[in-house]
């Protein structure tokens, strides 16, 4: 059997969705002939123990942590890096200090802060080909500074490498441009110096890998391919468990950070609450995940109707997700947002529940209306996001089981064929 070397950032026991996609391929790529040698950080950001179950036995696992004298800025986890919310909801002036220094730290280091941590990591990969030489290597991304590991080794080892892109870097991506023209640049700069020097590069969805060859040129477009997310089959065994009570169930599963607060949807839930004593009387929103404080104090005096759980593990939000009436996506009225999937969009389809995606046009909005398994209305859109919920309170309700993914949409974003086909870049790059 042929090894691959794994470099990423995230890996369990540290949760969320970052950790997801490379769980799941180093769970399937040894049934394909690919066993994995994973480096990592040390973080442990959220444990989640049901993603440590997905790992095989044995695998070998090389844990990373910042050099001592960088500890003081290292980045902070996902719950303290948030900025803490005064009751108007708006930051304090510690919070908006803290901002300002994130915000310069970005534009100080290229990609990103984690570039601290390459040389240590870039040492570990050494020691890990030593005890474990390897046929092929595997980057994957944000944080981007990992794909620096997978220059170097690529360069001096001759390590055929695949660069795996989970978000834009450059492509599509206001935020990173808003720091400013010269970061920008330098960024960019990077970014061609990976995909020009990589064997393969691998976007999530087809619209970004377009945009990126459109970008880069014929050099790296012959290069791009799509291996988009998915769900584990093996996370969705026997039936769905029967919606709770009586109450018309709306779940979210995810986080509400950055750009995706841009929603309307605490106002559009007031709105179909006024509308309807039906609907207010049933209805139950769960929101699984983090929301930012500025979201959680736009649903304040909704607590009759809205639970705010926080996050959980893997399998207690698949089970969560199981258990509702509807599944509720929020996505901001972006370009980027046309051209990508959310994680949890596909084990929403897996859950074989109806989504309410309130979402542009794109993607996800073109899968939800053409497969009939929801309602599409416009993020920051309060009047079409209430006539959505009653829309869907009127028809759902009663039969929850009767928008369904088709056994072909899920055939194609089943994970265990989606690692097959890393699998088989892995094969092509190393002969």
């Amino acid at each position: 059997m042929k090894r691959v070397l794994i470099v990423s950032f995230d890996f369990p026991p540290q949760g969320g969705t970052g950790a997801i996609r490379v769980t799941k391929f180093a769970k399937y790529l040894p049934e394909f002939g690919w066993q994995p040698v994973v480096v990592c950080s040390d973080t442990d950001w959220n444990p989640d123990e049901s993603l440590v179950r997905d790992i095989p036995s044995g695998l070998p696992v090389y844990r990373v942590g910042w050099p001592k004298w960088l500890q003081m800025i290292r980045p902070p986890s996902p719950k303290t890096a948030l900025p803490i919310a005064e009751p108007s909801g708006k930051p304090g002036k510690g919070a908006r200090g803290k901002q300002h220094l994130v915000q310069a730290l970005r534009r100080a280091f290229v990609p990103d802060t984690n570039v601290l941590w390459v040389e240590k990591a870039y040492q570990t990969c050494l020691q890990a080909l030593q005890e474990f030489p390897c046929d092929a290597l595997l980057t994957t991304s944000p944080p981007n500074s990992v794909h620096l590991i997978g220059h170097k080794l690529h360069i001096h080892h001759r390590l055929p490498w695949v660069a795996d892109f989970r978000d834009a870097w450059t492509v599509g991506n206001p935020a990173l441009r808003a720091l400013g023209g010269g970061h920008f640049a330098r960024q960019r700069r990077i970014e061609r110096r990976i995909l020009e020097t990589c064997d393969r590069a691998v976007m999530v969805t087809e619209p970004l890998m377009q945009q990126t060859q459109q970008v880069f040129g014929p050099q790296v477009a012959s290069k791009c391919l799509t291996i988009t997310n998915g769900f584990d089959p093996e996370d969705f065994i026997g039936p769905p468990p029967p919606v709770t009570g009586n109450k018309f169930v709306i779940t979210y599963a995810g986080t509400i950070l950055g750009p995706q607060v841009n929603n309307a949807f605490p106002e559009g839930l007031r709105l179909a609450l006024e509308q309807s004593a039906d609907f207010r009387n049933a209805v139950s929103v769960r929101f699984v995940g983090q929301i930012a404080p500025d979201y959680h104090a736009r649903l304040k005096g909704l607590e009759n109707y809205v639970d705010i759980a926080g996050f959980v593990t893997h399998d207690v939000a698949i089970a969560t997700m199981r258990q509702a009436h509807v599944l509720l996506l929020v996505l901001p009225n972006t370009e980027l947002a046309r051209m990508t999937f959310t994680n949890k969009f596909f084990e929403y389809l897996a859950a074989r529940r109806p989504i309410l995606a309130l979402a542009p046009s794109g993607l996800i909005s073109d899968i939800v209306a053409q497969e009939q398994i929801g309602t599409v209305a416009l993020p920051d859109d309060a009047a079409a996001i209430a006539e959505a919920l009653l829309t869907m309170f009127e028809t759902v309700y009663t039969q929850p089981d009767d928008y369904c993914s088709s056994e072909t949409l899920l055939t194609r974003f089943d994970r265990r064929m989606l690692t097959r086909r890393l699998a088989t870049v892995l094969t092509e790059i190393a002969e």
